[in-house]
């Protein structure tokens, strides 16, 4: 059993009515340039209880203001760890936040299975206003749980459990040289060994992305899923919001399950993977922002993994 410390009792009682008023933003007619990224995944109800279980969390948050025309990487090694960082200057000031609760429970078996579950949320915001200014955050967390399915022979046995997704994204920047981009990214996956020191027979997988961007109309929302996964999306990603703020929103949420039979003795392993990212800037004219991806701002960090 892993429990985050950050863990409160109300988190168990989630339900579809809070995913309807979850709202971690900042009130865009407060901001100048925000972002915010927030996934929320639940698994319930497993067939089979775990034999083994972990959780390990990454986190990475930087702000620069004034933004030179050079960005020296090794100046970031400060942001090791943090999951707040505000910097404020003459020529702007950025704020740069990651959050997370993540829980995997799974008592013995002798209790049974059906208060098992995994429960995790990330959370992540960017904002920045004045002259010049960076702010980037991230948060990847990860949980894995083993199962050991035995079927009697001649007999099936079925492992399943259920699930919600929860992903919402916003962004705004009020300026033309402005620019907001927030990201969401979870996937379920299922991998079956015969033994533990074989390559996976199969992998179930299940996963949703989406990204929207300030500087382009453009937005990025994808979803796909085998057939052992049923799924029932019940809000489709549309970029929404208010253009006089520029503004936009968008976020996704869906219920399902997973079943699979085996007539077999295997070895399972569930990953769920949620990653979120918000992202603000406002360089000067002179600097070189666009030669600043964000995958190089994630690597500098060189992440402070926690193991939960």
């Amino acid at each position: 059993m892993n429990i985050h410390p950050k863990f409160r009792v109300g988190w168990l009682l989630f339900t579809v009515p809070f995913i309807s008023t979850l709202n971690v933003s900042v009130v865009p007619s407060r901001a100048a340039t925000l972002s915010s990224a927030t996934t929320l995944v639940n698994v319930t109800n497993f067939s089979t209880n775990a034999e083994s279980s972990s959780v390990s969390v990454d986190t990475a948050a930087f702000a620069i203001s004034p933004v030179e025309s050079t960005i020296d990487l090794d100046s970031l090694d400060d942001s090791l760890g943090q999951e707040a960082i505000t910097v404020e200057s003459e020529n702007g000031s950025v704020v740069a936040t990651a959050d997370f609760n993540t829980v995997a429970f799974f008592p013995p078996a002798t209790s049974g299975v059906s208060s098992s579950f995994v429960s995790s949320e990330t959370d992540n915001e960017a904002f920045g206003s004045g002259g010049s200014y960076l702010g980037f955050s991230q948060t990847e967390s990860t949980v894995l749980a083993n199962f050991f399915l035995n079927p009697e022979a001649g007999e099936t046995q079925t492992f399943s459990f259920d699930f919600n997704i929860f992903w919402e994204l916003e962004t705004q920047a009020t300026e033309a040289r402005e620019q907001a981009t927030a990201t969401a990214d979870v996937s379920l996956q299922i991998c079956g060994r015969t033994s533990l020191t074989e390559n996976p027979l199969f992998c179930d997988a299940l996963s949703t992305f989406g990204i929207i961007d300030s500087s382009t109309p453009t937005e990025v929302f994808a979803f796909q899923k085998s057939d052992a996964f049923s799924v029932d999306v019940l809000n489709q990603p549309v970029v929404s919001g208010n253009p006089a703020l520029n503004f936009q929103q968008a976020d996704f949420f869906a219920l399902g399950s997973y079943q699979r039979e085996f007539e077999t003795p295997i070895y399972l392993t569930l990953t769920e993977l949620q990653n979120s990212e918000a992202y603000v800037t406002a360089p000067e004219p002179s600097a070189t922002i666009a030669l600043f991806s964000l995958s190089a701002i994630a690597m500098a960090l060189g992440k402070r993994k926690k193991q939960l």
